[in-house]
């Protein structure tokens, strides 16, 4: 919802879900390219997607993550899946000037998608961070990998400099990290 600067008025309000329950946080969202982005989570398999979305489809588990872009006035322009098999949440979302975003969180999921450089390619155990980075149109991941060991680990805030030059922050719950 957007409202008026002097917070008397709705100007505009949006919803995006499925048929299943979907949560944001408040550090998921982001503005940029001119359009607003909002990271969640979601455990509907009907939740909307667009042409071109890099995953389409719900990955599996309980819950899995997903991006959105709308305008300002709450047209869906883009939205993507970011899943596996087990379960995903997103709890930090930073967006560029042109669009590009990164978000974090912890996954419970073994199968998620890594990029070439990844600083972790694979799961470490229990729970790990994660780390992913799209371009406006959310149509393929620029980076994305694991960060964690044996133990609980979460990404809980990301930061992406205009650059691209990337921060996250989060949690280790053990050695390994």
């Amino acid at each position: 919802a957007r409202l008026s600067a002097d917070g008397s008025a709705l100007e505009m309000g949006a919803y995006i879900g499925g048929s299943g329950d979907e949560y944001f946080e408040t550090h998921a969202i982001g503005l940029g390219a001119g359009d607003l982005f909002i990271g969640g989570g979601t455990g509907s398999a009907d939740l909307p997607t667009t042409p071109g979305a890099y995953q389409p489809q719900y990955g599996g588990g309980a819950m899995d993550a997903f991006v959105a872009r709308l305008t300002t006035e709450g047209t869906l322009v883009a939205a993507t899946y970011y899943g596996g098999s087990g379960n995903e949440g997103p709890d930090g979302v930073s967006v560029t000037a042109a669009g590009e975003v990164l978000f974090t969180g912890e996954t419970t999921s073994t199968d998620l998608p890594s990029t070439a450089g990844a600083y972790q390619p694979s799961f470490g155990g229990n729970r790990d961070a994660y780390a992913i980075r799209f371009g406006a149109e959310l149509d393929a991941p620029r980076y994305a990998s694991y960060f964690g060991g044996g133990a609980y680990d979460n990404g809980r805030g990301a930061t992406l400099a205009d650059d691209c030059t990337a921060v996250i922050v989060g949690a280790a719950d053990g050695a390994g990290f």
